[in-house]
């Protein structure tokens, strides 16, 4: 018999074939373990280990690989950091234990942190060796993160943003330091602020009855600056969280159409001059209010009769696709022309418009001039539609125009800087100005297509007209 229990003495062994005969006369019945140890030949000695006695065990009876690893923490090294897993003994909480040396002073830090995964503790600990090597390695002795307000300041100040844009961040940036101040008075710094607090602030806005886009812009700097502190601070700011906005409301396009552009540059000719040329080139030639405000006389070639978005210093544009030279209509030049011959001063980087000081034109006076000015527009025209729609869409009403005439997308897109939106037009097709005077040549007649479009509804398809007076 063989004793599988003993650990001091050897394993005495009997030949195979007498252990086998013997097993036959004792029972008929043979166990499948007993069978596997007869047919063996077992060195000298074996068996006298624990390992021995596992190795000769059946497979049925073996314990499976991973059975002793779930009761192991997880412990593993990223760069210079140790990482250990544990938990408390009394709530039985988890957390994660981080140990490392800086090598510039060769003093050992520890540092314990909750509530993150795996992925976002290794994060931390890239991060720990990256600023240690570069001797900014973490300080025992900072047990707090930034406050809010230098969070904010800070992440507004790294923004890829114009000075207007920074400065309209930072009034957003003001508004939610009130709120948390008034709201939350104890949440002090990035790492006592948690997503419940945002979203206490984003139903308090919705509360107010701000838009979709408002509220969404309200949280730019707020976002921003919680994402930086985190990469900055790891280790004591936690990761942004998603944040659930109200569903963004189905909403149609409210443009001014083919008669009431009309009727509205005509007007502006007359009661506000300097307005009618930006408003041109927005109805007529699609561009962005600011494009238009920011244009030089560099900008505009009489002799090609076209016009250039570019960089100005005081206006970049929006996107890559947003610089372009387009060639324009015959009203829009005109309307150029009656601008650089009512300029008293020029100024010397050469821009042709700007406020009664002659200075360039901000985004929040350009608004508010528009707005006031189609409210008088509303009122001495008789259409209430003037002091609704937005000067924003005017650029909407050239679209619009556009794709009634029967232009097709991709000149449009192209016209107004817009992204081509397909692989083909984006990294195949090239598209000259020379091909966009199709949209000009079409623009040039839209008055007389709109007088033959009087007996139609006002849907504004005035395609069949302008191609047959083109």
């Amino acid at each position: 018999m063989i004793d599988t229990d003993s650990e001091s003495k050897p394993l005495d062994v009997a030949p195979a074939e007498a252990l086998e005969a013997s097993a036959l006369e004792a029972t008929p019945v043979i166990s499948q373990s007993v069978l596997l140890a007869a047919t063996l030949t077992l060195p000298p000695g074996f068996g006298t280990a624990p390992a021995h006695r596992l190795a000769s065990a059946p497979p049925a009876i073996r314990p499976g690989r991973g059975v002793s690893d779930l009761a192991k923490p997880a412990q593993f090294k990223v760069g210079i950091v140790s990482i250990q897993e544990g938990r408390t003994p009394k709530t039985g909480r988890g957390f994660w234990g981080l140990r490392y040396t800086d090598p510039s002073t060769g003093k050992e830090i520890k540092r314990r942190v909750s509530g993150l995964n795996r992925d976002e503790v290794r994060a931390i600990a890239e991060h720990l060796t990256g600023e240690a090597y570069q001797g900014r390695g973490y300080l025992p002795g900072r047990a707090t993160a930034p406050s809010l307000a230098d969070g904010l300041a800070q992440a507004i100040e790294l923004a890829r943003a114009n000075a207007e844009t920074k400065a309209s961040m930072g009034m957003k940036a003001n508004l939610f330091k009130v709120f948390m101040a008034e709201r939350f008075p104890a949440v002090k710094t990035w790492g006592d602020i948690r997503p419940g607090h945002v979203e206490t602030y984003v139903r308090h806005l919705e509360g107010k009855g701000l838009a979709f886009d408002s509220v969404r812009l309200r949280l730019v700097p707020v976002k921003s600056a919680w994402r930086r502190m985190n990469r900055d601070f790891p280790e004591l700011v936690k990761p942004l969280a998603p944040i659930r906005l109200a569903e963004r409301p189905r909403q149609t396009i409210d443009c001014l159409d083919a008669r009431e552009v009309a009727a509205l540059l005509d007007w502006l000719k007359v009661h506000k001059p300097n307005l009618w040329p930006m408003g041109c080139l927005s109805a007529l030639c699609g561009l962005r209010m600011l494009e238009a405000a920011a244009l030089r006389i560099q900008d505009v070639d009489f002799t090609a009769r076209t016009v250039t978005v570019t960089d100005t210093g005081l206006h970049k544009p929006k996107t890559a696709f947003s610089y372009r030279t387009v060639p324009v209509c015959g009203e829009v030049l005109d309307a150029l022309k009656a601008a650089v011959s009512g300029q008293k001063v020029r100024p010397v980087t050469g821009e042709l418009f700007g406020n009664r000081h002659g200075e360039p034109w901000t985004m929040l006076a350009l608004t508010h001039r528009w707005t006031y000015t189609l409210r008088d527009a509303a009122r001495e025209l008789g259409n209430p539609r003037f002091s609704t729609v937005l000067p924003r869409k005017l650029r909407a009403s050239f679209v619009t125009m556009a794709g009634r005439m029967g232009l097709p997308d991709w000149a449009i897109k192209a016209y107004i800087g817009h992204a081509p939106g397909d692989v083909l037009g984006g990294h195949y097709r090239r598209i000259d100005a020379s091909e966009l005077r199709l949209v000009s040549e079409a623009f040039g007649g839209w008055r007389t297509a709109l007088e033959g479009a009087e007996d139609r509804k006002q849907s504004g398809n005035i395609a069949e007209i302008a191609f047959a007076d083109a």
